[in-house]
């Protein structure tokens, strides 16, 4: 009888353990329970042949100028297609021939987390800090992945010949894919 009240003693002090580390952990201000918001960006200083596809569709429709841009969009850049991918804390220059994909692009109460997968071309992102918020900026290309903190990077990819990632101001870490 005496052992099986310690079994229940050991489980009531684990309990015990595992609701006092939640709480101490749900209270850090890096693991709070922060809100999520989906980011939307803005395609401006539309010029040429650009396309988007909105996630879940197959069709390519021609940018306007103010056209929202969601997470799982894609965008392309004619031969003489430019335009502009506008956040509340960064830019992104497209250059001709460039294609990408958007991933995640979401705001905490302390962090932009936003993703460029870039498929093909050159892209030119600047990320700015506003606030006190943090910034996790991050473009992949099937070669390559940099994070930009605060800095302006252009990022390029081409079939054969790999990723060219270029700081223009400020220091940008870089991996092998």
């Amino acid at each position: 009888m005496m052992s099986e009240n310690r079994g229940y003693t050991k489980v009531w002090a684990a309990v015990a353990c595992i609701i006092a580390i939640a709480g101490f952990v749900g209270s850090q201000p890096g693991f709070a329970a922060d809100k999520i918001e989906i980011m939307q960006g803005k395609l401006i200083d539309v010029d040429g042949t650009v396309e988007v596809r909105k996630v879940g569709t197959k069709e390519w429709v021609p940018a306007k100028e103010g056209m929202i841009i969601a997470p799982g969009d894609a965008v392309s850049a004619g031969i003489d297609g430019k335009a502009k991918l506008a956040y509340e804390n960064s830019a992104t220059d497209i250059e001709p021939l460039a294609q990408f994909v958007v991933g995640r692009a979401v705001e905490t109460d302390n962090q932009y987390t936003t993703e460029i997968f870039l498929q093909v071309g050159k892209i030119k992102s600047g990320v700015e800090h506003v606030g006190e918020k943090s910034n996790k900026f991050n473009i992949v290309t099937p070669t390559a992945a940099c994070g930009i903190r605060g800095t302006i990077v252009e990022a390029g990819f081409t079939p054969g010949l790999g990723a060219e990632i270029t700081p223009q101001e400020g220091l940008v870490a870089t991996t092998p894919v």
